[in-house]
């Protein structure tokens, strides 16, 4: 059996206001766009229920157990497949795929009582929690978090008429405690930087009550400092009877803010060598642009700080103004139709030149084959991209031809040694090097400086611990110093090495 299914952007707000689980890297699509998977994450559990549900509508039959993993982030709007098919007597095994590896994988093993199962009434929903946070690993250690929690009616009742799924299919109980996994790992244990990797529920046999309320007592029982995986324990009951026996698994991923840019500074031995210049850092409201605006502004540069959350952009300008330099915050989508106009009138408007532009936004990395991926998918992955950044030299290079001044752009060391599934990024970056090269030989009266930093310990990188990268302070420190120190033969230099002196 296999069947087709496309999550929207409104089935993941349906199902975070059913489940109470309203995870940033679900819910803000600003949040989102800032960790490797660029954009918002469908819910684990959601994905759950959608397998479900062709596999339940022909065998509505209560579960006696039921095993998740999930080994890749589920997106909206591409098709996925659900398929299902029989792995022994009693037992389903339903993957969610895109034509190749598995997205995620629903072991269950089933009773032989079939529904339909008595309907839960609507209630008002209940969790403790209402904002996630994020926890370090000291504080996850064996920490217990008990409580009693109830899926908001209302939005359930959308949820499941979305899904297509009926009463009959599962027993309200049972429903309640897969939604309410999703809570508990996405706004409590671990919380904000959660990355659901795998669960198993056990239910008691026996009668359920027709009711979604439950309370619980769950208890981190392991953390793999290495990885950040938490691993935990819980025990789920309703009306004083104990009906489920549950282990989660997931990790905590690193949590990445800005760089302590007064730190970064004070290790600059800052000069006026850049003080009358402009320089333009685009994605600089993230680690490495935050530090590249820094550092120019240390030596003396004014900086436009461009970045697409305003208020993170202001923090990167606020220190820009306390060194001493004057800073301008466009906050934008280069994406979007005109916006490179925009920001050339402002330039000149308020600064009146551009010496140095360090084309350092970019898209993160997303790990999707080929093969895998549907045309349209493909194309905006790479030629989006792509087209800004042509649209954002052609825009710039009239002011910088005028100051004779630098053009920066940031690669990655992916291009020689590409990762798999990354070919879209690799395609990406190797085309901005190309294009650096080519308007070099185009501009002789331009500096090209090309820049492929390792991996960075950045909110774009930040799945788990397992090779977490260089800080980027690294890369903004070596950055700096080749845009202040002695011209370099000839009109381009690539710099990819980065050890410390």
């Amino acid at each position: 059996m296999s069947e087709e299914i496309r999550f929207t952007t409104a089935d993941i707000d349906a199902f975070a206001a059913a489940a109470h689980d309203h995870n940033p890297l679900h819910c803000l699509e600003d949040y989102a766009r800032r960790t490797p998977f660029g954009g918002r994450v469908v819910h684990g559990m959601l994905g759950v229920l959608a397998a479900l549900r062709p596999a339940l509508a022909t065998l509505p039959l209560p579960l006696r157990s039921i095993e998740i993993r999930f080994h890749r982030p589920l997106r909206t709007a591409v098709p996925h497949r659900v398929s299902v098919r029989s792995d022994g007597p009693g037992q389903l095994l339903l993957e969610l795929h895109r034509g190749g590896p598995p997205y995620l994988t629903v072991q269950l093993e089933h009773g032989s009582a079939p529904g339909p199962f008595a309907s839960a009434p609507v209630q008002p929903g209940h969790a403790p929690a209402r904002a996630a946070v994020a926890h370090d690993d000291a504080a996850l250690v064996g920490r217990t978090n008990q409580g009693r929690w109830c899926p908001d009616g209302s939005a359930l009742a959308a949820l499941v008429e979305r899904l297509a799924l009926r009463s009959e299919h599962l027993p309200p109980l049972q429903l309640g405690a897969l939604l309410w996994l999703s809570y508990l790992v996405g706004m409590e244990l671990p919380g904000r930087q959660a990355l659901f990797r795998s669960a198993r529920i056990d239910f008691a046999a026996g009668p359920l009550p027709p009711s979604h309320t439950l309370d619980y007592a769950a208890r981190v029982r392991a953390v793999d400092a290495e990885s950040g995986r938490i691993e935990t324990v819980a025990t789920l009951s309703c009306a004083g009877s104990d009906f489920a026996a549950v282990s989660v698994s997931a990790y905590n991923r690193p949590a990445f803010g800005l760089p302590d840019l007064s730190a970064f500074v004070r290790g600059l031995a800052p000069s006026g060598q850049l003080r009358g210049r402009v320089a333009l850092v685009t994605g600089a409201s993230g680690g490495l642009g935050s530090c590249i605006a820094a550092g120019l502004a240390a030596h003396g540069a004014d900086v436009i700080v461009h970045g697409r959350a305003a208020a993170r952009a202001e923090q990167v300008a606020s220190t820009v103004r306390e060194l001493g330099a004057r800073a301008l915050v466009f906050a934008a989508d280069l994406d979007e139709p005109g916006v490179w106009e925009r920001l050339v009138k402002e330039v000149r408007r308020e600064l009146k030149r551009l010496d140095i532009a360090v084309h350092n936004a970019s898209a993160p990395p997303v790990a999707l084959g080929l093969l895998e991926s549907i045309p349209e998918e493909a194309e905006q992955l790479v030629l989006s991209p792509i087209r800004t950044l042509i649209r954002g030299h052609q825009a710039l290079l009239p002011l910088l031809v005028r100051q004779r001044g630098w053009v920066v752009g940031i690669s990655s060391e992916a291009v020689q040694t590409p990762p798999a599934a990354w070919w879209s990024y690799v395609t990406v970056k190797s085309a901005g090097e190309a294009l650096l090269r080519a308007l070099a030989v185009d501009h002789p009266e331009l500096r090209f400086l090309q820049v492929r930093p390792p991996r960075l310990q950045t909110e774009m990188t930040a799945v788990h611990r397992v090779a977490p990268g260089l800080p980027p302070e690294r890369i903004a420190r070596r950055i700096v110093a080749s845009l202040t120190g002695a011209p370099p033969p000839g009109n381009f230099m690539l710099l990819d090495r980065f050890e410390e002196t």
